[in-house]
């Protein structure tokens, strides 16, 4: 029934299909006429066509022209068109692309299933909206502009230019795979089985660009977007659950500023799980950013307006989720999962991001960002950093890298992890997605293999040694230690640097991991046993302190930084008592400073 009246309501001519300009525009028309005619509804007080339609805009948002308008026309609007079974069977072949009702998205693969299994199955209810059509509305001077335009997004934005998207946007060989729930104004609302979600994206993308290439050649250089809401959910529900549900992501989509340094670039907002997507031209962008030239040839710290626009362009990549990396992310954790890479045993597993989900969200963990670092940086630490295997070491490290990239953010002064609420909330939907995304139902796969992301190792190792050990290092020293007690930290680790060459390091105690793993057990170890425990491997007598300082010395003087500390027993004790900082978290934090500390040092002697 709901498909009959969808059909039917469109084809007949109501207006569902327009713009809401255009649909102005028909009501001034009168339903039938031709020419435009103010008068039709509201006096023209001798305005011309354009300056009619904005005051009728205006008088239509009163709630006693719409009354009128809508008692006037109840016949029309309040009725069910009657559809001759031969004329619906005719507009069905006539629509190959589009399901005959929701249930019939269901795929084959689904039909061997169990009988309950068959009726009940999920779905991706997708619905999109227009951005920018109003003030590109009100821009417009001109009457015959003002018509064509709206013409362009009756033809587009209708139930026809929806299935000449979704035939373009098909899955190999497959009809009747979109099912179109709403079509009108500037909103497009439709289902599709929940494997062809990335193809119903597609399709909103495809719709945008036939409207864009209209407008442009049209002679309107104004550049529309749009923005889709994505939400998961079952068949045989009602279409106001569906409308519920999306129009919160939708909602959330609109809310997201597109920066000023990707309009030119940017096509679409996505948003799904909470996270707002941003789709760009990726390609297009790479080859605006060529000929960017720096003005002074590329002096170091220039900031000329080029340089300027360029470091604008890499910060926004940076601070906004982009749709384009995420699938790019998506496709190398499927290339790890699948047999061709020969670690699929190893990486990957969906255990991995549930376990690091659960331990985030714990409940203290989220607001005490030490907490939060600490169970981060330890799920994230490669576990094959030394593993023989280059293959299974290096996607490793590409995959943690891309993770732990959602939590840095880049402004003037470099890039940097940031735990705001809006950097650790798009860490944790970005986790989510992910593994929602790399089921094979999607088929999200590289056609490439180990050979393209060797290559993508070697061009963003220095990116790999910034984001997943670098930087880290110095989050747990500066955020995790100095911050929480600066005196205790100095017990087992300082901050050293030489000037010539300009060098920076860490000198610190003798400690291994084991001894970390005990000493966490605060509450059960006393601080005097600590402190024997620790003097195990760091004499705190005068004589090793003067052999430190021999060691230290001599290194400077080959031009090394100064690495061995010496164990101030007193000073401990002292600090550990006093401040009360000697807690499980900032053992964690100092272990895993080590640790972080170690694989720096490592990473730079093998890939350097």
């Amino acid at each position: 029934m709901f498909r009959s009246i969808c059909f039917s309501v469109y084809i007949t001519g109501s207006g569902v299909g327009a713009s809401f300009e255009f649909f102005i525009f028909r009501l001034l028309s009168g339903i039938t006429g031709t020419e435009v005619n103010p008068m039709g509804i509201f006096p023209s007080e001798g305005l011309d066509n354009i300056a009619a339609i904005h005051k009728a805009k205006n008088r239509l948002k009163q709630a006693k022209n719409w009354n009128k308008i809508i008692s006037e026309n109840r016949e029309l609007l309040f009725s069910f068109c009657q559809v001759q079974e031969k004329e619906e069977k005719k507009r069905s072949i006539n629509l190959p692309a589009f399901s005959r009702d929701i249930n019939a998205l269901n795929v084959k693969e689904n039909l061997k299933k169990d009988a309950e299994d068959k009726k009940r199955f999920r779905i991706a209810i997708l619905k999109a909206d227009l951005d920018k059509m109003g003030a590109m509305f009100k821009s417009i001077q001109k009457y015959e502009e003002y018509k064509n335009i709206s013409q362009i997004l009756n033809e587009e934005i209708s139930l026809e230019g929806l299935h000449r998207a979704a035939l373009s946007c098909a899955p190999e060989g497959k009809t009747g795979w979109l099912f179109p729930l709403y079509i009108a104004g500037d909103d497009i609302f439709f289902a599709v089985a929940i494997e062809d979600l990335i193809y119903g994206i597609n399709v909103c993308r495809e719709i945008m660009k036939k409207v864009n290439d209209r407008i442009e050649k049209s002679g309107n250089t104004t550049k529309l977007f749009i923005s889709v809401g994505v939400e998961i959910t079952f068949n045989k529900q009602p279409v106001r659950y569906y409308m519920e549900m999306v129009e919160a992501q939708l909602k959330n989509a609109k809310s997201q500023k597109v920066p000023e340094a990707l309009n030119e670039f940017f096509t679409m907002k996505i948003s799904i799980g909470n996270l707002t997507f941003f789709d760009i031209n990726y390609e297009w962008m790479k080859e605006q950013k060529k000929l960017i030239k720096c003005i002074r040839r590329g002096q170091r710290g220039c900031q000329c307006e080029n340089c300027r626009k360029r470091s604008e362009i890499n910060q926004q990549l940076q601070n906004t989720p982009i749709w384009n990396f995420f699938l790019s992310d998506v496709r190398l954790l499927n290339y790890i999962r699948s047999e061709n890479s020969g670690c699929s045993e190893l990486l990957g597993k969906p255990n991995f991001f549930y376990t690091l989900l659960e331990d985030i969200k714990d409940i203290d963990v989220p607001c005490d960002h030490v907490k939060y670092m600490n169970h981060v940086l330890y799920h994230l630490m490669p576990n094959h950093f030394e593993d023989s295997d280059q293959r299974v070491r290096k996607l490793e490290l590409l995959l943690n890298s891309n993770l732990i990239r959602q939590l840095y953010r880049k402004d003037r002064d470099g890039t940097r992890i940031d735990l705001c609420i809006d950097t650790k909330q798009r860490f944790e939907s970005y986790l989510r997605l992910m593994l929602f995304f790399c089921d094979a139902r999607f088929q999200i796969s590289v056609k490439e293999g180990w050979e393209m992301y060797e290559k993508r190792y070697g061009e963003n190792k220095k990116e790999i040694y910034r984001y997943l050990f670098s930087q880290p290092r110095e989050y747990l020293y500066g955020k995790c230690l100095i911050e929480i007690n600066k005196k205790l930290t100095n017990v087992f680790v300082e901050k050293v640097s030489i000037k010539k060459p300009y060098k920076e390091g860490y000198q610190r105690l003798v400690l291994e991991t084991s001894m970390f793993f005990r000493l966490r057990e605060v509450n059960s170890i006393p601080l005097e046993k600590a402190a024997e425990m620790i003097e195990l491997r760091n004499p705190s007598t005068q004589e090793e302190q003067r052999e430190i300082e021999v060691l230290n010395e001599k290194r400077k003087k080959e031009g090394k930084l100064s690495n061995r500390l010496y164990f101030d027993k007193e000073n401990f004790l002292e600090f550990a008592e006093k401040t009360k900082a000697w807690t499980s978290d900032f053992v964690d934090s100092l272990m895993l400073f080590y640790q972080y500390n170690e694989m720096v040092m490592k990473f730079k002697k093998t890939e350097w």
